[in-house]
């Protein structure tokens, strides 16, 4: 029997066993033949012989390569690579956790946090009163709704339908004007009021954060609601295949969602995207919000231990290098940084897209619970930003990309609005509640766009190589030069600017990084010494000169580029003859965007130092009248280009700039150069 299992268990894994001397009758055999039927054994007989000889196996008998090159024909599993890393990385950790606690320490501290009275009182109130804005909105659209029905209501009366239709829509264009006049006032003093008892009046940072980001959410709804009701207005007094509403409307008709109890499933719904009827659940699971919540609360307390025992002594111990600028030192900082960081920041992830806004949908039945895909396999920028927060994606397609390509904005444009808007609300959002808005988070959007530009090519290749390759670029981009370097400036920011003393060599000399650092200019022996001192917040300065106004240029030099391809003007030309111009409109438009860029670049020199210079004595104020002159160029660009007006005298709804320009110029000359002349 034993040699019978013998025989069979090297038949299964293919080894060769001697046959067994026939001579001696196996006891197996014999009982087989005994009790088993006749055929049985009919078919053991049957079996093919093996061969006695051990040694002469032909194991090499055909051509095979090996598993991991490219000629082989199987692809091997590398789920065994997989769990050495992970264990590697399991260990690594480990390795600076039992670091950490050898060097620091415990250094989680209730009591250690600034909490201060007044912050808890301040964001209690500002979190309560801020929603108050949604319901003003509110009035002005159930004004807004019974000046529609009344227009329908005399339509129909009237015997001349078009002739009342006309008249209509000229009313419909001045009473939404009133109403987008109201909108904006609301929407605006609920940002205002935000940004000003935040940055002015609450310190803590956390509970700072947690105000402003509700005051945006609160604001982008403010700006879906009024948006989406505007477009349902006219399509109701406007009915054509055109202007038809999606079918899911159907179950609440403007203007029947105009009530209290629609707004406020919109308020506490986790989206941005106002509609009159969402997708909705039968029942609410009360189990599976109860293990969403658990969820939230042991990732929240996770990131807050690993912030306060790892994050801070690595971001503490950064400063010095930052202050004498070791570049060195600080590229290990940031990358000893990027691994907690990203820790940090995929459980915070995971804590608010995947935990508490599924427990607060269930809750609300909402039904659409797409709040990301995996971003965490794109192979380009472009696909992450697309994928990994689905509800300020959607807000920012609906009612900023898809309006302006509908105007007629290249698709290139639009996602340079799209970025531009993205950018200041991340500067808001993180230069606010740390009382420092220095432009790194602006900056940091803004240089996303050249980096999805060069990683587009990727993502329209697709390919398992590309894939990989992309993606590395992605993962690379997105632990070492985002975050861990966004969160070193603003930490650097924040010692600054409320203290914080470091040992600076082995003499024990102390030196205090300050927010007002000198740059001191000595005159030859004996002269006198002029001193410039630079004020706190200048950082938000160089971000507008050195920043927002060069990356304009070249946002404009890539539209002007586009339209020459589409004007068939070629290299060295710089304009269209007046006869490619009437022979092709695309030569006209371009014409006008050479202009334009070329406009810029004779006025954004001398404004770049006017933005400096006058930033020295004022800078809030010239950043604030800089921005305005970006702004009012980009509309003068947009007119110049975009408009219908004959010449491009659509550009004159932008020539404010020429204002702040001259008010920067008096900034300069009359605010600091007098008071260097006077030294």
């Amino acid at each position: 029997m034993a040699s019978t299992s013998l025989t069979e268990a090297a038949v299964s894994t293919g080894i060769d066993m001697p046959a067994l001397d026939n001579k001696i009758p196996s006891s197996s055999k014999i009982t087989q033949s005994s009790k088993e039927p006749k055929e049985h054994t009919t078919t053991a007989l049957k079996r093919p012989g093996r061969s006695k000889y051990r040694h002469i196996a032909a194991y090499h008998s055909e051509s095979r390569n090996s598993c991991l090159s490219r000629d082989s024909t199987w692809n091997p599993s590398f789920i065994g690579f997989r769990n050495l890393m992970v264990i590697v990385l399991i260990v690594m950790n480990l390795r600076l956790v039992v670091e950490n606690f050898m060097k620091y320490g415990v250094l989680i501290c209730i009591k250690c946090h600034d909490f201060r009275k007044n912050d808890l009182i301040l964001g209690s109130m500002l979190f309560a009163l801020v929603p108050c804005h949604l319901f003003v909105a509110y009035i002005i659209e159930l004004a807004a709704a019974q000046q529609t029905r009344g227009a329908v209501g005399r339509t129909k009366k009237k015997d001349d339908v078009a002739a009342e239709a006309e008249r209509e829509q000229k009313a419909f264009q001045s009473t939404w004007r009133l109403i987008a006049f109201a909108h904006t006032i609301n929407a605006t003093l609920c940002l205002v009021v935000t940004n000003f008892v935040v940055y002015y009046y609450i310190h803590h940072p956390g509970i700072g954060t947690i105000c402003e980001l509700h005051g945006i959410i609160v604001w982008l709804k403010n700006c879906s609601y009024a948006f989406t009701n505007r477009d349902l207005r006219h399509s109701m007094l406007h009915p054509s295949e055109q202007s038809k509403i999606p079918d899911i409307y159907s179950a609440c008709p403007y203007p029947q969602n105009i009530t209290v109890g629609n707004l406020t499933y919109f308020w506490l719904a986790p989206t941005l995207v106002y509609q009159p009827v969402y997708p909705r659940t039968p029942r609410i699971r009360w189990g599976f919000v109860g293990k969403r919540l658990v969820e939230f609360v042991v990732l929240s307390v996770f990131i807050w231990l690993t912030s306060a025992q790892y994050a801070a002594p690595v971001l503490q111990n950064s400063l010095d290098k930052i202050a004498v600028l070791d570049f060195t030192s600080i590229v290990e900082r940031i990358m000893k940084l990027s691994t907690i960081s990203l820790i940090i920041w995929l459980a915070g992830f995971f804590a608010l897209f995947q935990a508490l806004l599924n427990a607060l949908a269930e809750v609300m039945r909402f039904g659409d619970r797409e709040f990301y895909s995996d971003w965490w396999n794109s192979w380009s920028l472009g696909m992450y930003w697309r994928s990994w927060n689905k509800p300020v994606y959607l807000f920012m397609k609906r009612h900023i990309f898809s309006p302006l390509v509908g105007r007629g904005w290249s698709p290139f444009a639009a996602s340079i609005m799209v970025f531009l808007f993205s950018a200041i609300l991340h500067e808001l959002l993180v230069g606010i509640p740390t009382h420092n808005l220095i432009g790194v988070a602006f900056a940091g959007m803004m240089l996303q766009l050249p980096l999805i530009t060069v990683t587009l090519p990727l993502e329209k290749m697709d390919d398992p190589t590309t894939r990989i390759f992309g993606n590395t670029v992605f993962w690379v981009s997105f632990c070492l030069v985002g975050q861990p370097l966004g969160a070193l400036l603003y930490f650097f920011a924040w010692q600054a600017k409320y203290g914080s003393v470091s040992k600076m060599g082995a003499s024990s000399r102390h030196r205090q990084v300050q927010s007002s650092l000198s740059t001191t200019s000595t005159a030859i022996e004996g002269h006198a010494m002029a001193t410039i001192t630079i004020p706190e917040n200048y950082g938000v300065v160089i971000g507008v000169a050195l920043g927002a106004i060069p990356l304009l240029s070249w946002i404009q030099g890539n539209i002007v580029g586009s339209l020459r391809k589409d004007a068939a003007v070629p290299y060295p030309h710089h304009y269209a003859t007046p006869e490619q111009c009437k022979a092709n409109p695309k030569a006209q438009k371009f014409n006008c965007a050479q202009r334009a860029h070329g406009n810029l670049m004779e006025n954004m020199s001398q404004t770049i130092l006017y933005i400096l210079i006058a930033g020295l004595k004022w800078p809030q104020a010239s950043a604030a009248i800089g921005s305005a002159w970006v702004l009012s160029r980009i509309v003068y660009t947009y007119g110049y280009i975009y408009s219908t007006k004959a010449r491009g005298a659509g550009r004159l709804y932008g020539s404010t700039f020429w204002l702040c320009q001259a008010t920067l110029w008096g900034m300069t000359v009359f605010g600091v150069g007098r008071e260097l002349l006077s030294f």
